[in-house]
């Protein structure tokens, strides 16, 4: 009897002992995972209970930004960000693209004039964060709308054009430097903070009329974001949400047949392998953007931006759109003119 104790003790104990182990294993799988928790820096220990030791397996140098925007850069000044401005200025001034743009803005421009009252830059990006490729292309893209407002401010120097900036990834610095260059930068939370199939311009819908020129490069496509920027009818607009999501014949196609399949299920059997209401929901968006798009560009004419020979995806896709009427078998955006 007393042997037969001692064995259920020691099986009890054991099974503790199992229960605890698996316990701390099951612990230890948690942290290595993806479950809300970063990877631990290789090489990196941590005690943990019970005499286990986690070791890291992650990078060396996690980045400190994860999960969010790239931090500010610590050691640039207004004066460094200045100079690295007039070097995108002087490379873009020499390219063959902005030849070839600026010759279809004289071209193309009405009799009366552009008669702009204000200039607007949307989703320009950052200058000032810690990500190199697409500082370079902010600067750059950035660079070229404020020589393409020069360069319409010069065809009226009368009536000053009022100049103005918004991105939600701007930081002080960026902040700074515009306002001292005379660009009133707009706040974007309202952008930035709702949901994305809410998403309309922030402020700057407030200042989009018939008469501002709106330069976009790649801005996040949303219902009301397009109606916002295409509704009220700007005169000049470099962009891409002005480009129809659903842009030809047979892809409008097949969100119609895809839309009629989703209508037409039989009941209680699902059309689609995934939730048919956000699948209906998304189509549903995209042709309506694509109303509003197809209706944009119909009374105005367009071109795609000349291809930059320095980096040609800096403005790839981007449309240049102007008021004007098409001719009747005017299907296709209008060829740039060689330099």
């Amino acid at each position: 009897m007393y042997l037969d104790a001692r064995c259920r003790a020691r099986k009890q104990l054991t099974q503790q002992e199992k229960r605890r182990q698996d316990e701390v294993l099951k612990h230890i799988t948690s942290l290595t995972r993806n479950e809300g928790h970063h990877r631990m820096p290789h090489g990196v220990e941590e005690d943990l209970c019970d005499g286990w030791t986690r070791v890291g397996y992650g990078k060396s140098c996690p980045p400190s930004y994860r999960g969010g925007f790239p931090p500010a850069l610590r050691d640039l000044s207004i004066e460094a960000l200045t100079l690295e401005f007039g070097v995108k200025l002087k490379v873009w001034r020499g390219s063959t693209c902005r030849k070839q743009l600026l010759a279809v803005l004289d071209k193309q421009r009405p009799d009366e004039g552009w008669a702009l009252t204000n200039a607007i830059c949307l989703a320009s990006g950052s200058f000032s964060r810690d990500n190199f490729t697409v500082r370079q292309r902010s600067l750059t893209q950035f660079t070229a709308f404020l020589d393409i407002v020069k360069h319409l401010q010069s065809q009226q120097e009368e009536d000053p054009i009022a100049v103005f900036a918004q991105d939600p990834l701007f930081t002080p610095l960026d902040r700074e430097h515009l306002q001292t260059q005379g660009i009133q930068v707009l706040d974007a939370e309202k952008y930035h903070d709702r949901r994305p199939s809410d998403r309309g311009v922030g402020e700057a819908g407030g200042y989009i009329t018939t008469s501002t020129f709106i330069f976009e490069a790649y801005m996040e496509r949303s219902e009301t974001g397009v109606r916002s920027l295409l509704q009220p009818d700007p005169i000049l607009y470099v962009g891409t949400c002005c480009n129809p999501g659903v842009g030809n014949k047979h892809q409008r196609l097949a969100h119609i047949r895809t839309a009629e399949t989703i209508y037409n299920a039989p009941q209680g059997k699902p059309a689609l392998s995934h939730n048919n209401r956000f699948v209906e929901d998304d189509i549903a968006e995209k042709l309506r953007m694509n109303e509003l798009q197809e209706k944009f560009l119909r009374v105005r004419r367009d071109c795609y931006f000349p291809p930059f020979e320095e980096d040609p995806n800096m403005f790839k896709g981007m449309r240049v759109c102007w008021k004007g009427e098409k001719d009747e078998d005017e299907d296709e955006v209008v060829p740039v003119p060689r330099a």
